[in-house]
């Protein structure tokens, strides 16, 4: 054959070759500039949605995830390069592409409500953006595939292929793909090194004996003498003896949101949605016997409304017991996304009211005569929804004295807090700057006010945010001052021992094993002296110590935050026990 017509020939397909070579190089550059914003955002690919669906990618991972389209960039410039490795990848991407899109789109329609034109008028908008940029990255893969067949084809007709060359570094990039895939959703350093700092206090923690109620325990409280706990559940109230470990006393209550014995040990005090037959959301009951006191009738329930209780106390004469609460709207509770819902809000809004806002109130109840006075406004129109939960809102001192609340100046940030005098009622309030609110797993606030003894000083487990990192913090507030000192934080509960001068803080974790690990910190306020106590005890794996109460020095009560199992865990942890281990 006339080599004058085969060179040409040869040299068109080295030119097409290279053409070729610049579009799947520009095409991988594009790709790598969408990975990049996927990394500053986040996301990351499928293998790490699925094996860690929190989205926590490590640095490395993030390095490798977003390198993965360089490296390809590199193997399609490479003389022996097949394409045949750059096709797969192309499908691979493009069928992670329309998986999400299927997810996505699912999501939009079936996983969000929608609670007003405004919303569902954004819903073709959304469609038509999610649509767009998955079509063009559908767009950018078929191209892909397109150019890196091509590639193979122009490299066999031309003879360049040398297919040992070739199959070393097709394995080598199918290797590196792998790596760069996984890489995302393996655990980070620090992630590795709890790991193993968590089975090494397990491994020496003592362990303790798991006690159950039917339901999830929702409020706890001691007796004077540590020798009775109250459990507080969805349907019931328990009394536990906690010299013989075992349950004495048991009355059916719906919602308990706070339990309280008297200081005297006399009577004991629950608060929540009411009974069964519909008795009074207050009971009061005789300790001796368990006899229930009669009376303590609320006013009448106003519709669409049901009360929140955020504490209760007793004065030291034990004759009067104080009443923190607020009215909800009960769709707080069960949804607003609801045809019903709406026409109440619209019907309560035309009659002047406002259904996400609410008042905080204190009522005081007299004993003996089992009446309930009518109730002190202490603050109205507060927001409902993250504001006013049973927990985390306002707090008495050990002596019904005072009692303290904040209010907010948006959603996490709180900025002022309040102690109220409950003789006069006089009103003090406090600025904070630069603290807010910590969640846990995006639902609850897992924090708590602590009064000292005296009523001179005020605890708060919380987070610094001051255009910094946020730092969990524990925030001491001088109410005599009005100044601030910052002490560390170790967990997301606290109590205060009678004197004042020791915080103890709780927290825990969970291996593998469905072992649980409670711990509880102990920091003495005037020296900076700290302790640690650690106990383990059989779980499910995901219900964490959630609440405490001190019982006497050296016993605590600490309960399980029920995620999987209806049922009410809680262990005893004596402080003697186990101690030289």
């Amino acid at each position: 054959m006339d080599e004058r017509v085969l060179e040409p020939t040869r040299e068109g397909t080295l030119e097409e070759i290279k053409k070729c070579r610049r579009k799947i190089g520009t095409l991988l550059i594009i790709y790598f500039m969408v990975i990049l914003l996927q990394v500053v955002s986040g996301v990351g690919n499928l293998v790490v949605l699925f094996l860690d669906p929190s989205g926590d990618m490590n640095i490395l991972g993030k390095i490798l995830f977003a390198a993965l389209p360089l490296l390809m960039w590199f193997y399609s410039q490479r003389p022996s390069s097949s394409g045949g490795v750059l096709m797969l990848y192309a499908v691979v991407e493009g069928m992670q592409a329309v998986i999400m899109l299927a997810m996505v789109v699912g999501l939009l329609f079936f996983g969000f409500g929608f609670d007003g034109p405004s919303s569902v008028a954004m819903l073709p908008l959304a469609v038509l953006l999610i649509f767009g940029v998955v079509g063009g990255l559908l767009a950018l893969f078929v191209k892909l595939f397109r150019s890196a067949r091509r590639l193979g084809n122009l490299m066999l007709a031309a003879g360049f292929r040398d297919r040992l060359r070739a199959d070393r570094w097709d394995a080598a990039m199918v290797a590196a793909a792998i790596v760069c895939y996984l890489a995302p959703a393996l655990p980070a350093w620090d992630s590795v090194r709890s790991s193993m700092s968590l089975k090494k206090q397990l491994k020496q923690a003592p362990e303790v004996k798991v006690y159950r109620v039917k339901e999830a325990i929702d409020c706890m409280a001691g007796s004077p003498d540590g020798n009775l706990l109250a459990l507080g559940t969805e349907k019931r109230l328990y009394v536990w003896d906690t010299r013989t470990r075992e349950c004495v006393w048991s009355d059916d209550c719906l919602a308990v949101q706070r339990v309280r014995f008297s200081p005297g040990g006399r009577y004991l005090a629950a608060a929540g949605r009411g009974r069964p037959e519909g008795a009074s959301d207050l009971v009061v009951y005789q300790v001796d016997g368990f006899r229930r006191l009669p009376g303590f009738d609320w006013p009448e329930h106003e519709e669409h409304k049901e009360k929140v209780f955020h504490d209760v106390m007793f004065r030291p004469d034990e004759e009067t017991l104080l009443v923190l609460w607020h009215r909800t709207w009960i769709w707080n509770r069960i949804g607003w996304y609801s045809d019903e819902a709406e026409a109440v809000e619209a019907t309560e809004e035309s009659l002047g009211h406002k259904p996400g806002r609410a008042d905080l109130l204190c009522s005081q109840c007299i004993i003996q005569k089992g009446k309930i006075e009518t109730p002190r406004m202490i603050r109205d129109n507060l927001p409902v929804g993250y504001v006013l939960r049973s927990e985390g809102c306002a707090y008495f001192s050990s002596d019904a004295s005072q009692f303290i609340y904040p209010t907010y100046r948006d959603y996490k940030e709180f900025k002022w807090v309040h102690a109220v005098d409950t003789q006069t009622w006089e009103e003090r309030v406090y600025q904070l700057d630069g603290y807010r609110l910590d969640f846990l797993l995006g639902v609850d606030y897992h924090y708590e006010w602590r009064l000292n003894a005296d009523g001179t000083r005020a605890y708060l487990l919380c987070e610094r945010d001051r255009g910094e990192e946020p730092k969990g913090v524990l925030l001491e507030l001088d109410l005599q001052t009005g100044k601030t000192r910052e002490l560390e934080s170790w967990g997301w509960r606290l109590a205060l021992s009678p004197d004042g001068r020791c915080v103890v803080m709780l927290s825990g974790s969970t291996d593998d094993d469905s072992m649980t690990l409670a711990r509880l910190h102990f920091l003495d306020v005037n020296t900076g002296a700290k302790k640690r106590i650690l106990r383990k005890f059989p779980g499910n794996g995901f219900d964490y110590p959630h609440r405490f109460v001190w019982l006497k020095p050296n016993l605590f009560a600490v309960s399980m935050e029920a995620r999987r199992s209806r049922e009410g865990n809680f262990v005893f942890i004596d402080l003697k026990e186990g101690e030289g281990k």
